[in-house]
């Protein structure tokens, strides 16, 4: 597959923060549009649950993101002024959120619907940066497979690596789906029909704990094939019980408790998401994860 992403802005989003001055300036200007947002009037409500689930099913375009990672604090190696990457130190890979999908929503709230365990007493790490210049891969059964396919090109070499060989476990029509990186194939409609291949083939590299999941961040029982959280063993009003995609021969798929898209981008070293925000979310139940505006707010 092309190491470009199809996940990267258009050029006009790509580098919004050129310079050091330019993140002050810009980061500056955001928060002063929130300010004067809370003082002069309600700021928009969070993504409802429906807006959330059709940019699944489309594939909508991603600008800024967001990583909340738990943490108690009587032992805050967890907490953000000691984490140094993304992910932990074995990943290559790790799960992040779409920001614009959980601003506004409490941090809590946040972590919950992207499949996170919320203890009591518990603090939450935040970090919010705009998209960098690097392949982001929707956390689907079909991004999945094509992170596996990166990592194991990576690693051929290596005799202690156990590849996944989805060329022996795919067919054609269905390596060349993956070798697609335009925006749209991600979208259901552009990989549906592969589905149940797809589903297959990694339900069996699993069982068979091939090496690029010692480098993949934790999949959950949470995670769902098309690419999103689960909210599993919690009770909110935040999301229906069930929302549904439609297979190839309009037989549904229901998703129970959809909770966010998810995405896998490569374990990046905090210092150098430019335009970085850090947040260390003390009372997560109270505290809000910022909302400030995207581009393209004014046509949604």
């Amino acid at each position: 597959m092309r190491r470009t992403s199809a996940f990267r802005p258009d050029s006009d989003l790509r580098n919004p923060f050129v310079t050091l001055a330019g993140v002050c300036a810009s980061l500056a200007a955001l928060f002063a549009l929130c300010t004067s947002a809370l003082a002069d009037a309600p700021l928009p409500p969070p993504m409802a649950a429906q807006r959330a689930f059709e940019d699944l099913r489309t594939n909508a375009r991603v600008a800024w993101l967001v990583r909340l990672v738990p943490y108690d604090p009587a032992d805050p190696v967890l907490a953000i002024d000691r984490l140094t990457h993304l992910g932990g130190p074995r990943e290559e890979f790790t799960f992040v959120a779409d920001y614009a999908e959980l601003r506004g929503y409490t941090a809590e709230q946040a972590a919950r619907l992207g499949g996170g365990v919320i203890e009591p007493g518990q603090h939450i790490s935040g970090i919010i940066f705009p998209l960098p210049d690097v392949p982001l891969y929707p956390a689907s059964v079909r991004g999945m497979l094509q992170v596996i396919q990166e990592l194991d090109k990576k690693h051929a070499d290596d005799d202690a690596y156990r590849p996944a060989r989805l060329e022996q476990r795919l067919s054609p029509a269905e390596l060349a789906n993956l070798a697609d990186g335009k925006r749209a194939s991600w979208a259901w409609d552009n990989y549906r029909q592969h589905l149940g291949s797809f589903a297959r083939v990694f339900g069996d590299l699993r069982r068979e704990n091939v090496s690029a999941f010692d480098r993949i961040g934790h999949i959950g029982g949470d995670w769902c094939e098309p690419g999103c959280s689960r909210l599993l063993g919690h009770a909110t009003a935040l999301r229906p019980e069930t929302m549904t995609l439609e297979l190839p021969d309009g037989a549904p798929l229901e998703i129970k408790r959809f909770g966010i898209r998810v995405f896998l981008i490569r374990n990046l070293p905090i210092s150098a998401l430019y335009g970085r925000i850090l947040i260390d979310f003390n009372k997560p139940a109270e505290q809000i994860v910022p909302w400030f505006p995207l581009p393209g707010d004014e046509a949604k």
